[in-house]
C-alpha cells in the first residue's frame, strides 16, 4: 500500500482541503504533474484544469477545478496546493459554468472591437468556467 501524506488545498476564500492522501494529480503550465509520498521538494506553477486526489486505502478519487496557481512540496511540510480559484466536483453548478463560458468567449469576441474590454479577465474568466466544465465532466460523465 503506498504511503500517505498531508495534502493541503487552500484558494482566497480558505482551506479547501486538508487531509491525507495517497496521490495527487494536478495541471501545471507544461502538462500533468503526479505528487506521493517522497516526492523531491519542488514549486511548481499550475494551470487550469482538474485536481485529482486519491484517498489512503481507496480508488476514490476527489476532483477539484483549479484555475491556477502554485504548488508547493516540501519533506518538511504538507504538500501545498495555492489556487487562484477551485472547487470541488460535485459544488459545481454545470449551468452556471456553461453561462459563463459563453459570456466570457462572447466578451473576448467583442475586444477586438472595444477597447473598454479587459482582455486579460475575459480570458481569465473563460479559463476558469471550462476548467469548472472539464472537472463536473470528469465527476458525472
Amino acid at each position: 500500500m503506498p504511503t500517505a501524506f498531508a495534502l493541503r488545498i487552500i484558494t482566497r476564500n480558505g482551506v479547501l482541503f486538508d487531509r491525507q492522501v495517497e496521490h495527487v494529480r494536478l495541471p501545471v503550465t507544461d502538462g500533468t504533474l503526479g505528487v506521493m509520498a517522497y516526492h523531491a521538494p519542488l514549486v511548481a506553477e499550475l494551470s487550469y484544469g482538474s485536481i485529482a486526489v486519491r484517498q489512503p486505502g481507496s480508488d476514490k478519487v476527489t476532483l477539484f477545478s483549479c484555475t491556477g496557481g502554485v504548488l508547493h512540496v516540501s519533506r518538511e511540510e504538507p504538500v501545498t496546493v495555492l489556487l487562484d480559484a477551485g472547487e470541488r466536483a460535485e459544488d459545481i453548478d454545470l449551468e452556471r459554468a456553461r453561462v459563463s463560458e459563453e459570456r466570457a468567449r462572447a466578451r473576448i469576441a467583442q475586444a477586438s472591437r472595444d477597447q473598454s474590454i479587459d482582455l486579460e479577465r475575459a480570458t481569465a474568466a473563460l479559463e476558469r468556467a471550462l476548467a469548472r466544465e472539464e472537472t463536473y465532466q470528469k465527476r458525472f460523465p
